[in-house]
């Protein structure tokens, strides 16, 4: 069996601020990075509104059935991204990563025990995270515009940050600079790097705000290979033994196929306004996250054909990232018919909000109830 995760935010996305014009307009100007605020006078991130949820699913092997749902998470920050290592289901938020023991979550679900709580300085608008070859987190963080490595302790082992020369200066960083109590924003950002995944001897980037897929070599130097996908998402290795990799243009609700040089070899567009994830599965298949849709999908992009489709409302109120697949090496017991329990409370909720919203304010409760008395005062 295959294991993977999805996270979910609680908060529908302003798909309005979400075009390409918007975000070309939104970063356009040279002097976007000039006189900007003291780090020290910039607030921290947190925000109630942006909470978010992540799903665990199991599927076969060739992933032509619809998978099954094994845990759901409910968490009172935003979780960004999520992976599933040896028998640990890692959690990324936007300031730190919290690490859980798998069977833990699928016999509790939402009250299973965090083993251990990772974080940084640099940790803030954490976006993703893997596990590389050598068994070290890689998480992304765009406040800090930097890719960071920890070890399972949580140690920091290195980083690697967005070259100034290429994409301009903000604030002059050091490690000690707590850039989650003063987080900088997306208009203060290099690139808002959001994904990094391991490639041959190095690390595949994307980033919004230039629309750029880069690389970092192991010894930590850059090469740009393309720009201009303003928005785009979740560059990844499309074969490990080939040179192609491949991304979401999300504005476009478009998956891109690309080689090293920079050269595109397929583009494949689903009937959305934003694509914010894409993971291949094989050959011409992949699963895609169209978040305006609220949907996660698996498709044939050869033959055009939507094998399967999984309704994420009972989940959140907007799809966001896939986890990479996981073997997990072990039979993992499982909570039955956990999907059901979930659209049983979903409606219920969906019911009592109706009722509520179906109520007379009382303000205009009061109202009505003078004009009818002055009806029987003149009747």
């Amino acid at each position: 069996m295959k294991y993977f995760c999805l996270t979910h935010s609680t908060r529908k996305m302003a798909f309005h601020e979400a075009s390409l014009n918007y975000l070309t307009r939104r970063y356009a100007s040279p002097d976007r990075l000039k006189n900007l605020p003291p780090l020290e006078s910039l607030p921290n991130e947190y925000c109630s509104e942006y909470i978010g949820n992540v799903s665990v699913w199991k599927t076969s092997d060739d992933f032509m059935q619809r998978p099954v749902l094994i845990a759901f998470m409910e968490k009172n920050y935003k979780i960004q991204h999520a992976a599933i290592h040896k028998d640990k289901l890692i959690l990324c938020g936007t300031a730190f990563i919290e690490i859980y023991n798998i069977q833990d979550v699928i016999d509790n679900q939402g009250s299973a025990t965090c083993e251990r709580i990772i974080s940084h300085p640099w940790f803030s608008g954490g976006h993703t995270v893997v596990v590389n070859k050598a068994g070290e987190l890689v998480v992304t963080c765009s406040g800090s515009d930097a890719i960071l490595f920890f070890d399972l302790s949580g140690n920091l082992v290195r980083y690697y940050r967005m070259p100034e020369q290429l994409y301009g200066h903000n604030y002059d960083l050091k490690l000690t600079d707590d850039t989650r109590l003063h987080y900088i924003r997306n208009d203060f950002q290099l690139t808002h790097i959001n994904c990094a995944s391991e490639y041959r001897d190095g690390y595949l980037v994307s980033a919004l705000i230039q629309g750029l897929i880069g690389f970092f070599d192991r010894n930590g130097q850059y090469t740009e290979i393309s720009r201009g996908f303003v928005g785009c998402h979740g560059v990844r290795p499309q074969y490990p033994e080939t040179d192609s990799f491949y991304f979401s243009d999300s504005t476009r609700g478009t998956l891109v196929e690309m080689n090293f040089k920079g050269v595109i070899k397929r583009r494949f567009s689903l009937e959305s306004k934003w694509l914010h994830d894409a993971l291949c599965i094989g050959e011409n298949h992949y699963m895609f996250v169209p978040s305006d849709l609220n949907t996660m999908e698996f498709w044939n992009i050869q033959s055009e054909e939507k094998i399967w489709e999984v309704k994420c409302d009972i989940f959140g109120a907007t799809s966001q990232f896939l986890s990479n697949i996981s073997d997990c090496p072990f039979k993992l017991g499982e909570k039955q018919d956990l999907e059901i329990l979930l659209a049983q409370k979903y409606q219920k909720k969906v019911s009592v909000e109706k009722e509520e919203k179906s109520k007379v304010p009382k303000p205009f409760k009061k109202i009505l109830e003078k004009i009818s008395l002055l009806k029987k005062r003149i009747a």
